[in-house]
């Protein structure tokens, strides 16, 4: 739930010359917020409108840096030409969800998923804990990219993610409790290190049968 004291805030960067939607994202946009959660604001602008750069560092007290977000918003406020704004994210968000689009994403993330674990096997022999560690990190993210795609799920960050996919219908059984099974197996020793990465691989290969069921390989 947004506070009062967001809604100020709001309020004021509305009146920001050049600022033509304000989302909110995240979280709180999903409705799994908790007490702990920030709130992600997504300010968007045309380019043909210049931004008043200064004047939004007046209000946010701090210097403002723009990249791009998910879909997953929620509209807080259409300010001037919003509507066209909103509407051409709409139409984005809808051609994302194509059928090409999830096959793209997956085949590259599938490469990258098993790449990343081919080269974690060079390390096993010499007990390097923190390579194995980083391939695998990697690989898991990859592996919860194509999870979010099989499931039509918009990514956000690694942040939460595992927990979010563990609830989805199309995900191998224990999801969460085996990747944090393997992340148990990450010791200096080729015995553990060898655990770590056959539990890693398994999910690999069963998120693989999803996707060949799912005609999306």
């Amino acid at each position: 739930m947004l506070t009062d004291a967001l809604d100020a805030f709001v309020e004021r960067l509305k009146h920001v010359p050049g600022i033509v939607a304000i989302v909110v994202g995240g979280s709180q946009a999903r409705g799994t917020a908790d007490p702990s959660s920030d709130t992600d604001l997504g300010l968007y602008y045309d380019r043909q409108s210049p931004l008043n750069v200064a004047a939004l560092d007046a209000i946010a007290g701090i210097h403002s840096a723009f990249c791009p977000r998910s879909m997953s918003v929620r509209l807080l406020c259409a300010c001037r030409y919003g509507s066209r704004i909103i509407g051409s994210l709409k139409q984005k968000k809808k051609s994302m969800a194509t059928r090409n689009g999830f096959v793209e994403l997956v085949r590259r993330f599938v490469f990258e998923a098993d790449f990343s674990l081919l080269i974690s096997d060079k390390s096993i022999n010499r007990s390097d804990v923190t390579y194995v560690a980083g391939c695998l990190f990697r690989s898991i993210g990859c592996v919860l990219q194509i999870v979010f795609a099989l499931n039509r799920k918009h990514w956000m960050n690694e942040k939460g993610a595992l927990a979010l996919a563990d609830r989805f219908e199309l995900v191998p059984a224990r999801f969460k409790g085996r990747v944090e099974r393997a992340w148990q197996h990450l010791e200096p020793n080729p015995v553990s290190l060898r655990e770590a990465i056959r539990t890693v691989r398994e999910l690999t290969e069963e998120v693989n049968r999803l996707l060949r069921q799912e005609g999306l390989e």
